[in-house]
């Protein structure tokens, strides 16, 4: 088989590069695939949890809701009726846009049942209690014949909020362990391209040390081999050169003649020119 010329080599040297450098660049990207994919589930499952979570705890809890209700029994105020069925409106819609997630454990939905049930009884003793103010009865008696636990909600919020915590810690966990593989994993890779790209240059210096070698000692009459080994020289240089050289010292003998046979007729002239 005929050896491959030059040009063939350094076509076949840039494609090792290539190749080199595109595996690992695929190994990265696939790995950043992964990366991607867990922080997607990172904010689809734990951040949205933790979001909704923040909602219903906020709209629920002292200060919404039941501090709402309460401040109702008291006063018996509408702007404090109209207040706790806004706050229990967003705690329904927090629940049930929580309920639409995907994942949800039994514990999940069982504490999103407790929560809504709770709200709902407040609910329920509100309408009472605006037609007992209606009837005319005072806060007092009203205060003490409303009795609601708020103990099923409280433990409902305890248990997503568990839930959310687990969820983030596994995410993180994933995220983690994906970065420490891609360190693991793509940095021998790269390594090993640099190694892969090494060992070609080296080879390829070593083809085109020995090419030139070949060139300065190979005999004129060899040359047309080598030049066509390396299939890029047009002409023999070597033989070109040695023709050059001829040539040259054609015309040095030819020139030392002329001065000679000049140096005869001076010496004539000059002779008759003495008689």
């Amino acid at each position: 088989m005929k050896e491959l010329g030059l040009r063939h080599r350094f076509a076949g040297f840039m494609t090792v590069i290539i190749l080199a450098f595109a595996s690992a660049g695929t190994v990265q990207a696939l790995f950043l695939k992964g990366q991607r994919n867990d922080w997607n589930g990172l904010r689809e499952q734990a951040l949205a949890r933790e979001q909704l979570l923040a909602v219903i705890r906020s709209q629920m809890g002292y200060g919404s809701l039941i501090h709402n209700f309460k401040n109702y029994v008291l006063r018996g105020q509408d702007s404090y009726y109209l207040q706790f069925t806004e706050n229990h409106l967003a705690v329904t819609l927090g629940i049930k846009r929580y309920r639409q997630l995907g994942g949800l454990t039994i514990s999940e939905r069982n504490a999103l049942d407790n929560i809504q049930q709770v709200a709902d009884e407040y609910l329920a003793s509100a309408t009472a209690v605006r037609d007992l103010l209606a009837r005319g009865a005072d806060s007092g008696s009203i205060d003490k014949s409303v009795k609601i636990s708020d103990a099923p909600a409280v433990k409902g919020l305890a248990d997503l909020q568990a839930r959310n915590t687990e969820l983030l810690a596994i995410y993180i966990q994933r995220i983690e362990s994906r970065v420490d593989s891609a360190f693991t994993s793509v940095l021998p890779l790269m390594l090993a391209s640099l190694a892969v790209v090494l060992l070609a240059g080296l080879l390829f210096y070593r083809y085109l040390t020995g090419w030139h070698r070949s060139l300065r000692t190979a005999p004129a009459g060899q040359y047309q081999g080598i030049a066509g080994e390396a299939g890029d020289s047009p002409e023999p240089v070597a033989g070109h050169a040695e023709h050059s050289a001829s040539r040259i010292s054609l015309l040095s003998e030819e020139t030392a003649a002329v001065v000679e046979q000049n140096k005869a007729v001076i010496a004539e002239l000059d002779h008759k020119a003495l008689q």
